[in-house]
């Protein structure tokens, strides 16, 4: 296969262009083709005639019924005899552009009308001068010329009129009873193409309606070709963005979640989908008229034009979150923008953009105390630590919840410690723990053993490794009561393995089991796997197995470029600890492109004078409020700053290799 590829390439390279177009078929013979072709429902013809319109450009629409038949009238460049003769082979074509695309609708709605076998279908076309008419029944496909102008509303312009015969008392009885079952043609009109972009008069009435009503958080106006109708919403904040393709939308983020379906709307035809676009309070409407219909004409195919247009709204559907959460300041925060401000401020706490998270949790605190919470740790991050501190003390005597009151101590005695204050640290672990042993009780004492994790962490930061691998057994002790390969053991694991390491001794068995819980509870490719894999690498570090150290690198750093992306803050963390075991190996340049990488990354995201990059706390900790989770990262991974270059023998108190 591929040398006849290779000798068709090079017959190619010697040619000239001759000529390109499409293929045409004779018209009977395109008729004859079309003979086994059938709509979904027979009074569908009229959806294709108002598709037929829209797409060759026309300036309103009219429909009226008459006794024994329909006519549907519009104003659009007229069709010539040439268009008209060769009008059904434009089905088969392959070529697309907007007037073959109307020629084919009309086509098929032509064909479709002819399927009820009425007395005749005729097509006129008027310039204003002269036309064409073409006429069809069950015999006849006769093209000829107009002197005179028929009888129109429309001074130029298309007309198709279907005259149906004068049923019988049989065909009667069939036709109520498939009124009762299927729309007819005004009420498909009606059902259908209120959304049309273009002006429809049914009856000399207007069917036109407002796309959306009602009151929206945030109405965004994606502004393509062609332009859809006013939208009748009243939204709090309105986004006008360009089409980033060959469509228009409007998408409304409501307060509360009513789903429902996705209307698109194809040459002035709309369908509904079921599509999903991240959030169920979203309503959006969709005008792309170059999207393509399955056979029966009855839907939309989801093919990949349609889903790029599906992932332009779902990325739009984000930025309208954000956009909304960083701008609107309305008092009185109801539930459900309360919801949407919260996965806002924690997104933007993820990727490391604080103060906008910080302003979106300042506006909740208003009404929502326990935004306070998630307040004082951004204030923290940011490198105010005080004002951290006097949040967590005001939230701690409004709190009446034990569990939280618990939690919010805990951050607390982090706090503590970082302003310099140990003993004061230690002194709000010992009051969390009471706070969850009361709660608790006996019969769940694995929820008390985090407070004794938290005081492992914070007696490692003091530099008093003994004091914390008491702390991190006790934790296990109460956790006893979990399955070996319980998620919830792992961070006490990791806490007695740093432990371990500070003392000098072997620490890998613990890492492993750490590792196989985060890996049996979330999955190999979960976030929440990071830490276990921090820990691991040192401990393989201390192990003299630099090799596999570097591996547990590099699958902690490929995961949060896979999951979050290569310019993630957290890639630079991984980066970061890359970087302190090459330097405990002695592989000192490579640790110095590390950190110099690790701190242009943080750079890129945070600025360059972001607190962050400032200071180096000894025992970074950050809150994941999903699940209510919390991750705690070992010494020395926090960011690199301008300062000596550590060596091994810095670092030797720290975490000693296990000497032979």
């Amino acid at each position: 296969m591929g040398d006849l590829e290779e000798v068709l390439e090079d017959y190619r390279s010697q040619g000239q262009h001759e000529s390109s177009g499409f293929f045409t078929l004779d018209t009977r013979v395109a008729l004859e083709k079309m003979k086994a072709f059938r709509l979904a429902s027979p009074h569908l013809y009229i959806l294709n005639l108002v598709a037929a319109a829209v797409a060759s450009g026309a300036a309103a629409i009219h429909v009226r019924t008459r006794p024994g038949g329909l006519m549907l009238e519009w104003a659009s460049p007229p069709l010539g005899a040439e268009d008209l003769s060769g009008l059904f082979s434009r089905i088969f074509s392959g070529h697309e552009d907007r007037n073959l695309r109307a020629q084919r609708e009309l086509a098929i709605g032509l064909h479709g009308a002819m399927s009820s076998r009425p007395e005749s279908v005729i097509l006129d076309s008027w310039d204003g001068h002269a036309g064409a008419r073409l006429t069809l029944n069950a015999r006849t496909f006769r093209l000829e010329p107009l002197s005179h102008r028929p009888e129109m509303v429309l001074p130029r312009g298309n007309r198709v009129e279907v005259h149906h015969r004068r049923p019988g008392l049989l065909r009667r009885l069939r036709g109520l009873f498939a009124r009762q079952v299927a729309p007819t043609e005004p009420e498909l009109v009606r059902l259908s193409c209120s959304d049309c972009p273009v002006p429809i008069m049914l009856e000399g009435e207007s069917i036109n309606l407002p796309a959306m009503k009602g009151q929206a958080l945030i109405l965004s106006l994606v502004e393509g070709e062609p332009s859809l109708p006013l939208c009748g919403l009243r939204a709090r904040v309105l986004r006008q963005v360009p089409s980033p393709g060959e469509f228009s939308a409007q998408l409304a983020l409501l307060d509360q979640r009513t789903p429902a379906p996705l209307r698109v709307v194809v040459n002035g035809v709309t369908f509904l989908k079921e599509a999903s676009l991240g959030t169920s309070r979203v309503r959006a409407l969709v005008c792309a008229p170059g999207l393509a219909k399955d056979l029966s004409q009855a839907d939309v195919v989801e093919n990949e034009d349609y889903e790029k247009i599906l992932e332009a709204l779902r990325r739009e559907v984000e930025f309208m979150k954000e956009e909304f959460a960083l701008r609107d300041r309305t008092p009185g925060v109801s539930p459900g923008a309360r919801s949407l401000f919260y996965e806002v401020a924690r997104r933007q706490s993820a990727m490391g953009r604080l103060s906008g998270a910080a302003d979106i949790y300042r506006h909740l605190y208003s009404e929502h105390p326990w935004a306070g919470r998630s307040l004082a740790v951004l204030e923290y991050r940011l490198g105010r630590s005080g004002s951290a501190l006097e949040l967590l003390r005001l939230q701690e005597r409004e709190q009446l919840d034990a569990v939280r009151r618990a939690q919010i101590v805990e951050d607390r005695a982090v706090l503590e410690l970082e302003r310099g204050d140990p003993v004061a640290a230690l002194g709000s672990v010992e009051a969390a723990t009471e706070l969850r042993r009361n709660f608790y009780g006996q019969r769940r004492l694995h929820r008390v053993a985090a407070t004794w994790e938290l005081g492992a962490y914070l007696c490692l930061a003091m530099g008093d490794p003994r004091a914390a691998l008491v702390q991190a057994d006790q934790a296990l002790e109460l956790k006893r009561s979990l399955p070996a390969q319980h998620r919830r053991r792992a961070s006490a694991l990791e806490a007695a393995a740093l432990a371990r390491l500070q003392l000098g001794q072997p620490a890998l068995e613990l890492a492993d089991q750490a590792l196989r819980c985060r890996e049996q509870g979330y999955g190999p490719e979960h976030l929440l796997i990071a830490p276990a894999l921090a820990v691991r690498a040192l401990a393989l570090g201390a192990e003299g197995l630099w090799h596999e150290a570097r591996g547990a690198c590099w699958r902690r750093k490929f995961l949060f470029e896979k999951r979050l992306g290569a310019g993630h803050p957290e890639v630079a963390t991984s980066l970061n600890l890359t970087g302190l075991v090459e330097t405990l190996e002695g592989r000192h340049e490579e640790a110095a492109r590390c950190f110099a990488e690790a701190r242009e990354k943080l750079a890129a995201v945070l600025g360059p004078s972001h607190p962050e990059l400032i200071r180096r706390p000894l025992c970074y900790r950050e809150w994941f409020y999903e699940g209510a989770a919390v991750r705690c990262t070992p010494p020395l991974t926090a960011v690199a700053q301008d300062e000596p270059e550590p060596t091994p023998e810095s670092l030797r108190h720290r975490w000693p290799p296990r000497q032979a």
